[in-house]
């Protein structure tokens, strides 16, 4: 299949611009218990949330370096039930395709080209992301170790311009009005949003130190939750909690607000920009995870073109006929609990299944 390695560095570099693309778009965790100023602090507190949902992935795939997460599980229930456990996973990541594709678009309609029409912004996003995936995962995160570091430093940059125009005031009082009960509720479904993790576990076998496995993960889980921790102080902070909590995109509105200084009267390009890479990194890494999956199934390897395309096509669609339906920003709260009872059944309920049948079958595997 891939003879090239990938090195940690850049499998961490594009596990964090996927973070941090879900935080500069739709900025999830302000909709989230407690519902207050506090909402920074949950986020911080999401991290341990985080590491102990992934636990039963990461186990996995410390288990079996040399496999894919289908790998292993045709290996532990065998061919059959992992053939169908595997074409479970494709419409999972295809749908986790058509979220992304959805959002990513209604930002640029309302904000952006808003005479121009979804199936053109659609088939511009889609075409884009089958040719990063045709080109092999290679050269994908090739591609993304130059590129990400200028969009982290673009938001970096954002960021740090505006914390002189910050009202520090509003953050207090601490944890006055916030439960136990609603910061943990809203840590744990701050995790529903990150299924970044497939993009870690699915490419295991071709990372050049799979030893570093567990650090990856740690890194990139503590580094973007903080980072999108000071993203929500600056906004809050900017806007104010009300106004960004009831903003589609905060962070696009917090961006437009630095228009006051002087140097960036045309902010909207340096955020396109930075935009532009994150969030295509990120919905190419989900098309290649259904294409691989598929091939995985079928046995067929990355020369065979035609899987990407029925991949991308069936994602373009179906994200076009939701948006000609209706607004999905409209209708985000059904939409997250739809994808959060998928994240329970996808990364946490199959993986542990898989780690019970293992522990009763490791004597036979082992062999």
């Amino acid at each position: 299949m891939i003879v090239e390695k990938i090195t940690t560095r850049q499998m961490m570099l594009y596990i964090m611009a996927t973070r941090v693309s879900i935080s500069i778009s739709v900025l999830p965790a302000i909709n989230l218990p407690p519902y207050n100023h506090d909402i920074w602090i949950m986020v911080m507190l999401s991290i341990t949330h985080t590491f102990i949902v992934m636990i039963p992935l990461l186990y996995l795939a410390n288990k079996f370096t040399e496999y894919s997460v289908i790998g292993y599980m045709k290996k532990i229930f065998g061919k059959s039930i992992g053939k169908i456990l595997g074409i479970l996973y494709v419409l999972y990541f295809i749908m986790l395709s058509i979220n992304g594709i959805t959002i990513q678009s209604e930002l640029v309609a309302t904000s952006f080209l808003v005479d121009t029409s979804n199936i053109v912004i659609i088939g511009v996003m889609v075409i884009t992301c089958i040719y990063l995936v045709t080109r092999g995962i290679k050269n994908i995160l090739t591609a993304s170790e130059i590129l990400i570091p200028i969009a982290l430093f673009i938001i970096t940059l954002l960021v740090l311009l505006g914390l002189v125009k910050v009202d520090y005031s509003i953050l207090l009082p601490i944890l006055k009005y916030s439960s136990f009960k609603d910061m943990n509720l809203g840590a744990i479904q701050l995790t529903f949003f990150y299924t970044d993790i497939f993009l870690l576990t699915m490419i295991v076998p071709e990372l050049e130190n799979k030893e570093d496995i567990n650090k990856i993960f740690f890194i990139t889980t503590v580094l973007s939750l903080l980072f999108s921790a000071i993203i929500i102080v600056v906004v809050f902070g900017s806007l104010g909690v009300e106004q960004s909590r009831h903003s589609n995109f905060a962070f696009l509105l917090y961006t437009r607000s630095l228009k006051d200084i002087k140097i960036l009267e045309r902010i909207d390009p340096v955020f396109v920009i930075a935009w532009l890479i994150t969030n295509f990194m990120r919905l190419t890494g989900f098309l290649y995870l259904a294409t691989r999956v598929l091939r995985e199934i079928f046995n067929k390897d990355e020369k065979d073109k035609i899987i990407v395309f029925i991949v991308g096509g069936i994602s373009a669609v179906v994200s076009m006929l939701i948006l000609n339906e209706r607004s999905v920003i409209g209708i985000r709260k059904q939409f997250d609990l739809f994808y959060g009872i998928l994240f329970v059944i996808f990364v946490i309920a199959i993986p542990v299944l898989t780690c019970i049948v293992y522990f009763f079958r490791r004597k036979s595997l082992n062999k």
